[in-house]
């Protein structure tokens, strides 16, 4: 189940801004790092020249000589950094990550390593180098993205079922053709390595491209130590330590911060020593590419980005989010739209994002989530209840002061009811996006917490989405979202057989209760799989948006259930609402 941690003692902002980078020890640039909270990632190289995403190359099994074309025709001649730093400085990003090099091994920067770079094709100057300078002078902390897995070096072996996704992809010609040798290409990447730390100073290397390899093959540990030895204060995420040796080892934490990919963790996240892990979710604008993609047709909308944004930082995390520019060196309409909406919610309410800390609460009755900064909690609320009451529980803080960031000398009426908060609202939400509520509290915060969804007065139990805990074997595509006009939140987009949600409730009666499903669009004949302790119900769906699955005994106490497809007929399984517990 779910573990939370509770903060009870009031919580300092950082002391140190990033201006001070020359004196700080990696603690401090860690510290720096999850106080920054929202950061600009960037995949751009010539593949945005074939504008099918950044696997364009293997997929489409392109030789070396076909994917040169793209090369020679990429020429960005509109690429200015300074419109890109201003950007993310408007979005109210506190970093950027770029990628220096992705899989397909055409470098982004000056390297003496190789001659496949863009210092060598027709746009001649270094993108890293550029980006670099304007970095520095608008202080935007800049980190690389820098990946292991290529397809061109000759030396490099992917081992594990990838390999048959690369069968028969052409790699670069070598004086050692036929014989690749890992070692000998992990001895190339610590060369680009030192050349990216020495010649663009950056505050991170993103590491990716590692999966089902050894950490002896990799020299994980060695390319981990080789990085402090270059620049101590820099950070390197995780993913240097292969995803399959760091799921097998769950006592060990493996480098710097966590990198969840395109997915928001239903709860915070801890190192094997039980205090809170640095992480970092990255995720895109766009849903099917990190690279620029001329056919893309679905964005996420700008209350779907806050709100991820509000989610990821309430429990702990950066939200590390992607554009994709397009080969001339601008970024797309769409991204900026969206990118600048997200900088005019935050320079309301920035205040709740940066330097905060984990919310207090863990099940909210409305969809929505908590920072605490100092003696402050910010309650951000992304649906405005029907009976205009905001109810939070357990809250039993003496509280000073309660308003609105979006309108400060908005008056606001609460009460307290027991141990919990009423917060009484006005007919309209200030932001539709997600409102922030900031209540201000004397002496120490005191949230009795809740970890089960307790049962209503009538027995019975329901158990809203926005409380679920949803897993998966990798990468959740699905997510939450709220239709403002029908006051609903869904999880949509439910498309993976490996994605299951699951709930902890109580029940306080002895008895049969019937097990409903309510949502909408159901995948018509796709098979579900309902598990409440140890009972299991399987069932075919029709074209019901509420599906009654069946009965089941539960006696007074803590429960588990758990939703799965697994099988997915249609274009999604089904929009879960809620599941309710009829007694």
């Amino acid at each position: 189940m779910k573990r939370t941690i509770f903060y009870i003692m009031l919580l300092a902002a950082v002391s140190f801004s990033w201006k001070q980078s020359s004196a700080q020890t990696k603690e401090q640039t860690l510290e720096w790092f999850q106080n920054a909270k929202f950061g600009m990632f960037i995949h751009w190289g010539a593949y945005a020249e074939i504008g099918r995403n950044e696997w364009a190359r293997a997929n489409y099994k392109m030789s070396v000589a076909e994917y040169q074309k793209y090369i020679d025709r990429f020429n960005p001649v509109r690429f200015n950094p300074d419109e890109w730093m201003e950007l993310a400085q408007d979005a109210g990003m506190r970093y950027m990550v770029f990628t220096s090099k992705h899989h397909d091994g055409f470098c982004m920067f000056d390297t003496k390593m190789t001659d496949y770079s863009i210092m060598h094709n027709n746009f001649g100057k270094d993108i890293v180098g550029m980006l670099s300078a304007s970095a520095k002078k608008y202080d935007m902390p800049l980190g690389l993205y820098y990946s292991i897995r290529e397809w061109y070096h000759p030396d490099y072996i992917q081992p594990g079922t990838w390999a048959d996704r690369f069968e028969g992809l052409e790699k670069g010609p070598s004086k050692h053709a036929g014989s690749p040798n890992l070692d000998r290409y992990m001895d190339h990447v610590k060369g680009q390595l030192k050349e990216l730390v020495t010649q663009y100073d950056p505050y991170v290397i993103w590491f990716d491209g590692t999966s089902q390899h050894t950490l002896e093959e990799l020299r994980s540990y060695e390319i981990s130590d080789y990085l402090k030895e270059l620049k101590p204060e820099m950070l390197h995420n995780n993913r240097i330590f292969p995803k399959n040796i760091r799921d097998g080892n769950p006592n060990t934490f493996f480098g710097d911060f966590l990198t969840p990919e395109r997915s928001t963790p239903t709860s915070q996240l801890l190192k094997p020593d039980g205090t809170l892990a640095p992480w970092e979710a990255c995720n895109a604008t766009q849903f099917h590419a990190w690279g620029y993609n001329r056919y893309e047709t679905q964005f996420h909308t700008v209350p779907g980005l806050i709100q991820t944004l509000v989610s990821v930082v309430s429990k702990g995390g950066n939200l590390l989010l992607n554009v994709g520019p397009k080969p001339d060196g601008t970024i797309r309409g769409e991204d900026i739209i969206r990118l600048k909406a997200m900088g005019d919610w935050m320079k309301v309410n920035g205040e709740a994002i940066y330097d905060t800390k984990p919310g207090a609460f863990n099940l909210l009755p409305f969809y929505g989530k908590s920072t605490i900064k100092g003696n402050v909690i910010y309650v951000h609320t992304f649906e405005w209840p029907k009976d205009l009451v905001l109810r939070l529980p357990g809250l039993k803080s003496d509280i000073q002061k309660v308003y609105f960031l979006a309108d400060k000398n908005m008056p606001v009426n609460y009460e307290r009811a027991g141990s919990d908060v009423l917060i009484h609202l006005p007919e309209r939400a200030p932001d539709e996006s997600a409102t922030v509520i900031a209540l201000e509290f004397s002496g120490t915060l005191n949230v009795e917490k809740q970890d089960f969804i307790l049962p209503q007065p009538s027995g019975s139990v329901r158990m809203p989405v926005h409380n679920a805990e949803i897993t998966s074997i990798g990468t959740i595509k699905g997510y939450l979202e709220h239709d403002i006009a029908a006051g609903r939140t869904a999880f949509i987009n439910w498309k993976q057989i490996w994605t299951n949600i699951n709930y902890y409730f109580t029940t306080t009666e002895q008895g049969t209760y019937k097990i409903k499903l309510v949502g909408s669009e159901p995948g018509v004949g796709s098979r579900y799989v309902v598990s409440v302790n140890d009972q299991k119900i399987e069932g075919i769906l029709a074209t019901d948006n509420i599906v009654v699955v069946g009965d089941v005994k539960l006696s007074p106490g803590n429960h588990h259930i758990k939703l799965e497809f697994p099988e997915i007929k249609g274009a999604e399984a089904f929009r879960l609402q809620e599941i309710i517990l009829e007694k």
